[in-house]
């Protein structure tokens, strides 16, 4: 067992489903969200471990491993990955998803979410105070965050591990260490029609679309996986809704 950092080169578009119904003929167009949900990248580690094993994924259904030709449950591999159609006795631990970020020549390095708190300032990056006097609210006397100077907060932002760390230590990050996702993330429509499963003949009325993702190269999305089972990882593996291939790196 061993602790790993799933990063995955995310080199087509990608679309990742949210939690709001989509019925084609009812709604006719689907957003996705960002970053994917953690169950999306839950999915792509235990498969890429299982096709690493080199299972047999019918057989894994069942609760065999093809491989060690034994039960599931007797597997180092499978009983780490845990059973099909559960997600109780997973022995992995999966943090993420989080993005990635590669500069030419240089190291990777996580991103996280920017905090609330933090505000552009023109050429600086500031950080919210709590107002002195308690402002009457529907919540309450509540001390509202405030600025002294004229300000705008951070929306859709992102922090290097850098700059993460200064805001940890009471400090306010440089604006070279914030990722705006206006400059890395892309959004591109797709358009389809559904069919019939035996004819595959078009529907009349059926026609919707859904908003892909694309990422500006050099980024990417990345898990850390705790109690990773020693197996040969698979060099492509499938992400999104549509299973689009992604350079495992």
């Amino acid at each position: 067992m061993s602790d790993l950092l799933f990063s995955m080169a995310c080199d087509e578009t990608y679309f990742f489903r949210g939690g709001t119904p989509f019925t084609v003929g009812e709604d006719s167009f689907l957003p996705s969200v960002f970053p994917p949900n953690p169950s999306v990248m839950q999915g792509v580690v235990r498969t890429a471990i299982m096709r690493g094993h080199g299972i047999d994924f019918a057989e894994y259904r069942e609760g065999r491993c093809s491989v060690c030709r034994c039960a599931a449950s007797e597997c180092t591999v499978l009983s780490a990955v845990g059973s099909a159609g559960t997600h109780d006795d997973i022995r992995l631990d999966v943090t993420g998803p989080f993005l990635t970020y590669e500069e030419p020549g240089g190291p990777k390095e996580r991103l996280f979410k920017a905090p609330v708190d933090l505000v552009s300032m023109g050429d600086d990056i500031g950080k919210l105070r709590p107002y002195d006097t308690p402002i009457h609210t529907d919540m309450g006397p509540v001390c509202l965050p405030q600025s002294a100077e004229r300000c705008k907060p951070l929306e859709h932002s992102w922090l290097g591990e850098a700059g993460l760390l200064k805001y940890l230590k009471g400090q306010s990050p440089s604006l070279h260490q914030v990722h705006s996702e206006k400059a890395f993330l892309g959004k591109e429509t797709r358009i389809g029609i559904a069919r019939e499963r035996s004819t595959r003949a078009t529907h009349k009325g059926m026609l919707y679309s859904i908003e892909h993702v694309r990422l500006k190269q050099g980024y990417g999305l990345g898990a850390r996986v705790a109690n990773c089972p020693d197996v040969k990882l698979p060099a492509i593996v499938k992400l999104g809704g549509e299973g689009r291939l992604s350079r495992l790196a």
